[in-house]
C-alpha cells in the first residue's frame, strides 16, 4: 500500500513539473512603457520592440523590469520605432544582455541612466537626439567607440562614466557642455578633441581616465571644474585653440589666457623639476595633483597665492622652498596624499622666511620648517 501511494506522489510531481516547463520555454509580453507607446517582448530571441507615438516613461519598462518578474537580463536586442520621441529614465538600466539597439530619428532625448549597465559595443545616436542624460550610458563596460551628433547640445553627469573599454570619442560640433565626470575611469581612453562649440567642462569629466596621453581645447571653453584630469598619469599635453581667449597652454601645462594661473601640469609629465614661470601669480586648486615625477619645484618671484591641493598627491616632492611673496597657502596645498583618507608625507620639510606664510602653513600642519 505504502509502494503504490509513493508511486502515485511521485506521477502527480512529475506531472506538476512538465506544464511548467513547458510554458517557460519561449513566450511574449506586452505592455506599456509610455501614455501611447508600448512594448513587445519575444523570450525566444531575447529582442525588444518599442512602439507608438511620443514619449517613453521614465521608470524603465514598468511591469517589463519590475521586481515581480524581472526579464532584464534577458534582453538581447532593442528595435524602438519610428514616432517615439524619447527614451525614458532607466528605460533599459541593467539589461545586461543587451548589445543592439536601434534608434530613430524621432527620437530627441535620451534620459537619466537609460542604458546603464548594458553590453553594448557600439551605438548610433540620431541627429535628431539634443540631449544625453546623466549616467545615461554608465558602466557600459564594452561600449568601444561613440559619436555624439552635431545635434546634441549637453552631455550629462557620468554619462559615459567606468566604460572602461571606451577607446574612441567624437564629439559633435554644438555640444556646449559636458558634464561632471563624463568619461570619468574611461580607462582605454588615449586621447580627445573638445571642439569650439564647447563652453564648459564639468569637475573630474576625466578623471582616471590613465591612458589619456592628450587633450585638445577648443577656443570657447570658458570655465573648467576641478579634478578634471585628475588621475590621469599617462597625460603629458594640453593643448589649446590660439583663439581661446580664456586659456592657453605652454609646453603642455594648462594656464588662464595671461598666464598669470596655472590650472593643470598633466600628471603624465616625466619631468623631475619644474620652474614657476615669473608670469604666474596664482597656483589654482589641485593643479600639480599627483605628479607622481616631480621631486622640485621653484617658485616664480611673483606667486603670492597657493591654492587648496595645489601639490597634493606628488610623493616625490620631499621638500619645498617657499618665498617671502606667497601669502596665502591653500588647505592641503603640500605634504598630503591619500584617496578616500588625506595622510602626511613622512618626512615633509618646507623652507622659508621666518613669520612668512610659509611658517605657518608648516605649523599648522605639523611639518618640519627650516629658516632660510
Amino acid at each position: 500500500m505504502k509502494r503504490t501511494i509513493s508511486i502515485i506522489l511521485s506521477l502527480i510531481m512529475v506531472l506538476t513539473i512538465i506544464p511548467m516547463a513547458v510554458s517557460v520555454s519561449a513566450y511574449t509580453l506586452k505592455g506599456k512603457c509610455g501614455k501611447n507607446v508600448k512594448y513587445s517582448f519575444n523570450s525566444s530571441n531575447g529582442k525588444l520592440t518599442i512602439s507608438g507615438t511620443g514619449k517613453m516613461f521614465n521608470d524603465g519598462l514598468g511591469d517589463l523590469t519590475s521586481c515581480s518578474y524581472d526579464v532584464s537580463s534577458e534582453i538581447k536586442t532593442v528595435i524602438i520605432k519610428n514616432g517615439v520621441t524619447s527614451i525614458g529614465n532607466n528605460a533599459f538600466s541593467s539589461c545586461s544582455s543587451l548589445k543592439s539597439v536601434t534608434i530613430p530619428n524621432t527620437v530627441t532625448s535620451i534620459g537619466n541612466s537609460a542604458f546603464c549597465g548594458c553590453a553594448l559595443k557600439s551605438i548610433t545616436i540620431p541627429n535628431t537626439v539634443t540631449s544625453i542624460g546623466n549616467s545615461a550610458f554608465w558602466g557600459c563596460c564594452s561600449l568601444t567607440n561613440i559619436t555624439i551628433p552635431k545635434s546634441v547640445k549637453s552631455i550629462g553627469d557620468s554619462t559615459f562614466e567606468w566604460c572602461d573599454k571606451l577607446k574612441i570619442v567624437k564629439l559633435g560640433k554644438k555640444v556646449k557642455k559636458i558634464g561632471n565626470r563624463a568619461f570619468g575611469e574611461c580607462t582605454s581612453l588615449k586621447s580627445i578633441t573638445i571642439p569650439n562649440s564647447v563652453t564648459k567642462i564639468g569637475a573630474c569629466t576625466f578623471q582616471y581616465c590613465d591612458k589619456l596621453k592628450i587633450v585638445k581645447l577648443g577656443k570657447k571653453v570658458k570655465s573648467i571644474g576641478n579634478w578634471a584630469f585628475d588621475d590621469c598619469t599617462s597625460l603629458k599635453n594640453i593643448k589649446v585653440d590660439k583663439k581661446n581667449k580664456n586659456f592657453t597652454s605652454k609646453k603642455g601645462v594648462l594656464f588662464n589666457k595671461k598666464k598669470t594661473k596655472i590650472i593643470c601640469y598633466p600628471a603624465g609629465k616625466t619631468a623631475k623639476s619644474y620652474k614657476i614661470p615669473n608670469s604666474a601669480t596664482s597656483i589654482g586648486d589641485w593643479a600639480f595633483c599627483r605628479c607622481s615625477k616631480l621631486k622640485t619645484v621653484k617658485f616664480g618671484k611673483n606667486v603670492k597665492k597657493i591654492d587648496k591641493g595645489a601639490f597634493y598627491g606628488c610623493k616625490k616632492l620631499k621638500t619645498v622652498t617657499i618665498p617671502k611673496n606667497v601669502k596665502k597657502i591653500g588647505n592641503s596645498a603640500f605634504g598630503f596624499d591619500g584617496y578616500e583618507y588625506s595622510y602626511k608625507l613622512k618626512g615633509f620639510t618646507i623652507k622659508g622666511k621666518k613669520g612668512s606664510a610659509a611658517e605657518k602653513y608648516a605649523n599648522k600642519n605639523g611639518f618640519k620648517f627650516i629658516v632660510v
